[in-house]
């Protein structure tokens, strides 16, 4: 499986995560969740068109693109 696939199953597995929270949660949690999945759905969806997203590296302190073949740049 190549990296684009692999990460996109990586936030398809989140989000799939995030549905089944929401079901168990009361509507206060609700609203953070769908701002969550908004997010990681905008993700696949960058990712699919070959786009990169824009993550943030707690370790270096900096922000870094991640390209849909798994490579970064800082």
């Amino acid at each position: 499986m190549g990296q684009l696939a692999i990460r996109i199953q990586q936030l398809t597995d989140e989000l799939n995560r995030i549905v089944k929270y929401i079901d168990k949660k009361d509507d206060d949690d609700d609203n953070e969740m769908l701002f969550r999945a908004i997010f990681i759905l905008e993700d696949i969806r960058k990712f699919i068109m070959g786009n990169p997203v824009v993550r943030y590296d707690v370790k270096n302190n900096q922000p870094f693109l991640l390209f849909p073949d798994g490579r970064k740049e800082y």
